[in-house]
């Protein structure tokens, strides 16, 4: 009869019969699913009046987001980022950084994209591990 029990990434075989322990090293690269921050919510876009939008959201907690009664939700990371990726004809992509609910694309960073027909704006958080988030999207024309 065969046992095997796994921990920790590693498999221990043990034949029972006679009580030897024969090693079987196996790899394994854990995807730290369980740390990706989750899809910021509610993606709104509104016209600057210049060429430009404003892009807003509300982020979204792993860690005590359960409370209804709080004003705003904790954070549950260590700093508030997010990635902000501007993705134009042909799957071309131009990315920024914020530390706010709130992105501001001006028409000068549109400039590049002004024949395009359709752009869309993905927002994902940054969380402590350094790991990118899940992404929300939202097309902006």
């Amino acid at each position: 009869m065969r046992l095997q029990i796994f921990k920790n990434f590693i498999s221990y075989t043990r034949e029972t019969s006679t009580r030897d322990i024969n090693w079987e090293f196996f790899k394994r690269t854990p995807q730290r699913v369980g740390l990706k921050p989750l899809a910021p919510a509610h993606l709104r876009v509104r016209e600057d009046g210049q060429g430009g939008y404003e892009v807003s959201w509300i982020r979204r907690s792993r860690i005590g987001g359960d409370d209804f009664e709080a004003p705003e939700i904790p954070l549950g990371e260590m700093s508030e980022r997010y990635h902000v990726t501007l993705i134009g004809p042909s799957n071309s992509r131009e990315t920024w950084e914020t530390t706010s609910s709130k992105f501001h694309v001006t028409a000068k960073k549109l400039m590049p994209h002004a024949g395009a027909s359709s752009l869309q704006l993905q927002v994902s958080q940054v969380g402590s591990s350094g790991l990118r988030g899940y992404a929300s999207q939202i097309r902006l024309r």
